[in-house]
């Protein structure tokens, strides 16, 4: 058989046809899932420099483990994560202002919120839940931090040592620590103009020391109490 009689079949130039399509649908997928990563991410640079600088002002001694844990929180808590940056970066501005010394108000954080700590003996006699007079002005620039977070509750926990108490007015640790949240919590609404709405009241007791009671400086860091500004679910 002759093949020069055969027709020589036209090759065609470039890529196939059916390619254009597959890569055109690649590519909207590649930016589809970009997307979604995009909205549901918040500012890394951003929040670790706000937690970076709180670590050294503050002593937060886990603060990358934390960034960590809420960068990867899944998409619906993405509201909570910026409204607790928000809270961090407006609670660290307030106190740059140096209106009450460094040391005397601790804060720490969690996933669900923000922890100022003060120790007992700033705001309390020792036995007693009767704010001092000295007391007013360290929890006035506390409403003062806290009071424009409209968005965040207000939880004030009272806490004491391992000491028993027994007085009339006071029978164990149980009422002492929750008459003194109470007390701040009065200041609160009553001094400050805090919507009694944001506020609530609790007592611990001995019983969730920040560190073992088995010394006398362990027991004053035992005896505190502490504002915890939680972000809503």
């Amino acid at each position: 058989m002759n093949t020069n009689n055969k027709k020589e079949k036209k090759v065609e130039e470039g890529a196939p046809a059916w390619m254009t399509t597959y890569g055109d649908m690649m590519t909207l997928l590649l930016t589809f899932f970009v997307l979604i990563v995009s909205f549901s991410s918040i500012d890394v640079e951003m929040f670790q420099k706000a937690l970076g600088s709180l670590k050294g002002a503050f002593g937060l001694k886990t603060a990358e483990e934390r960034v960590t844990s809420l960068l990867l929180r899944p998409v619906e808590g993405l509201r909570e994560k910026e409204l607790l940056l928000k809270t961090v970066q407006d609670v660290e501005e307030y106190l740059k202002q140096g209106k009450v010394p460094r040391d005397v108000i601790q804060m720490s954080y969690d996933l669900s919120g923000i922890y100022l700590t003060v120790n007992d003996n700033l705001l309390f006699e020792t036995e007693k839940a009767e704010l001092k007079l000295k007391a007013s002005q360290l929890l006035q620039i506390l409403a003062d931090i806290i009071k424009k977070e409209h968005n965040v509750k207000i939880e004030v926990r009272g806490h004491t040592d391992d000491m028993p108490i027994s007085t009339d007015k006071y029978p164990s640790n149980w009422e002492l620590s929750t008459a003194r949240s109470v007390s701040v919590v009065r200041y609160f609404q009553e001094e400050c103009g805090i919507n009694p709405e944001r506020l609530s009241a609790i007592g611990f007791a001995q019983y969730h020391p920040k560190v073992e009671n088995d010394s006398p400086e362990n027991r004053a860091k035992n005896r505190r109490v502490e504002i915890y500004l939680k972000i809503p679910n």
